[in-house]
Order: structure tokens, then C-alpha cells, then sequence
């Protein structure tokens, strides 16, 4: 087992190509742990439908019930026998604070306007307007965008997919163990 794995916890709004630089990443040998996948599974194991809304709500009784550390541990704890980990899609700001201090933790925001974001995700996932406005609503409570002023690193992805991936790699795979970036 490694003792203190490397955690790049990735964050941004949703659009922000998070999942494209783990999956970045994951091609340069980094284990993935998405905290999406994580609501999902729960959700599965208690029978529950995976569709957004539920998902959404689930996540969100689960913090209040089990609390921000709970969920931080269970991310971390995907890590523990990993050497190199990506943490992508946590919102809520409070879990973020919590892996944020493990050791070999550096946190990286994904940077794209609010354009690009709208247009990735009615490609993506097909919403309308109304859908996009909740959704923001949404982020503002959660205080997704916060995370920017936290973060170690910040990517932009406002280009095109290659221009971003050339930045993730060129950005990300210089990250050293000692939380040290160029």
C-alpha cells in the first residue's frame, strides 16, 4: 500500500472539461476517482435511480446527514492505493477544504466562460436555457466558483480540445511530489 499517494483534486463548473483532464491523466497512468461516480454507486447500492435529479439529491442528504468529512473520507480513501490520483468533480467547497489538506494534495480549477460552458453542455447533455439557468442557480450555492481562489493551479480551456490537452500535460505532468509546479 502507498503511504501518501500524489492528489490532483480537479475542479471547475460543470463544462469545464474536468472529466477530459482526468481522462488526460488516466492516459498517462493516473487513477481516476470521479466524486460523481462515487454519488452513483451509493445510489446503486441503494437501489436508487441514477438520473440527475436523484443523484443530486441524494449527494446533497448525504452531506447533511452523514456530513462534509464522510464524503471527503470516502474519496480519499479510493486514493490510499494509488501512487498518482486524480479527485475530479467535487462542488461542494467544504469537501474540496478537507482533501485539500491531505498531504501531496494539489488543487487544480478548470477555467472556461460562461459561452463555451453553455454551448459544451447542450451539446453534451442536451439542456435548454431554463435547465442551464438552474444549474448555475445551483453552483452558486454551492459554491463551486469559490474554488477558483483556492486553487494551486488554474488551466484555461476556452480553445480547442488539443490546445487544452497540450495545457493539461504540459501543466499537470510537471507537478512534483513537494506540491512544487513550475
Amino acid at each position: 500500500m502507498i503511504n501518501k499517494p500524489q492528489i490532483l483534486v480537479i475542479v471547475g463548473l460543470p463544462g469545464s472539461g474536468k472529466s477530459l483532464a482526468a481522462g488526460i491523466m488516466r492516459e498517462v497512468g493516473w487513477h481516476v476517482v470521479s466524486a460523481g461516480d462515487t454519488i452513483r454507486d451509493l445510489c446503486i447500492s441503494s437501489g436508487l435511480e441514477t438520473d440527475r435529479e436523484t443523484l443530486q439529491k441524494f449527494g446533497e442528504d448525504l452531506l447533511s446527514h452523514e456530513g462534509d468529512d464522510y464524503f471527503a473520507k470516502l474519496l480519499i480513501d479510493k486514493a490510499l492505493n494509488h501512487e498518482r490520483v486524480v479527485i475530479e468533480g467535487i462542488r461542494p467547497v467544504n469537501v474540496i477544504n478537507i482533501i485539500k489538506q491531505e498531504p501531496n494534495c494539489i488543487l487544480v480549477y478548470i477555467d472556461v466562460n460562461q459561452e463555451n460552458r453553455f454551448h459544451r453542455l447542450t451539446d453534451r447533455d442536451h439542456i435548454g436555457e431554463n435547465e442551464f439557468s438552474n444549474i448555475e442557480k445551483r453552483l452558486l450555492e454551492q459554491q463551486v466558483a469559490t474554488t477558483k481562489k483556492l486553487a494551486d493551479v488554474i488551466i484555461p480551456n476556452n480553445g480547442s480540445i488539443e490546445s487544452f490537452e497540450s495545457e493539461v500535460k504540459e501543466r499537470l505532468l510537471s507537478v512534483h511530489v513537494n506540491n512544487q509546479t513550475p
